[in-house]
């Protein structure tokens, strides 16, 4: 068990080490991201709080341009920032993806001759292009599944205590059952 822990830390570390030249990029995926995904928690607020309370119940037409206006806005800074996650994070994942490429290549160029004579070349070819290509997927799920699920959970916990604390603090003890 402990051996485990230690390869997929040092493993980890290593991938890091490959992320770390494009930190800019990865800065920008995750700080769209966060728009984006209070961007997504802001609509349905603006439309429940703002057009159904406001405009609707109180039946007053004043403040129905401006809710308007600003529910345009979200949306399409929401539309804005989701086209700059996909845009960056594409290019985070293939730079990142080059980088393992090449490395992969020099570090065949200094095998003997006698690795080759041993291995398969279509073998070494399908694992050099598979695993890239997993390693590639694998970090746009953890960076955009696993972060858009955590800002969403943070944001609706705070959207809530804004709603209704009493309320928030009878549902929040039941957040772990859901997850």
């Amino acid at each position: 068990m402990r051996g485990n822990v230690l390869n997929y830390s040092s493993a980890f570390l290593r991938f890091l080490s490959y992320v770390k030249p494009y930190w800019i990029f990865t800065l920008i995926v995750c700080l769209s991201l966060v728009v984006e995904t209070v961007s997504d928690l802001t609509v349905p607020w603006v439309i429940g709080v703002m057009l159904v309370d406001q405009v609707i119940l109180s039946r007053t037409l004043e403040l129905l341009g401006v809710v308007l206006a600003i529910l345009v806005g979200v949306i399409l800074a929401r539309e804005v920032f989701a086209f700059s996650t996909e845009y960056f994070l594409e290019l985070l994942t293939q730079k990142i993806a080059h980088k393992l490429r090449t490395d992969l290549y020099d570090h065949l160029q200094y095998l003997p001759v006698s690795f080759f004579d041993q291995s398969k070349i279509g073998d070494l070819l399908a694992r050099i292009s598979n695993d890239v290509d997993k390693v590639e997927s694998v970090v746009k799920s953890i960076i955009v599944d696993a972060g858009s699920a955590l800002v969403m959970l943070m944001g609706t916990i705070v959207f809530l205590f804004s709603l209704n604390i009493t309320l928030t603090l009878v549902i929040l003890p039941t957040l772990p059952l859901i997850a």
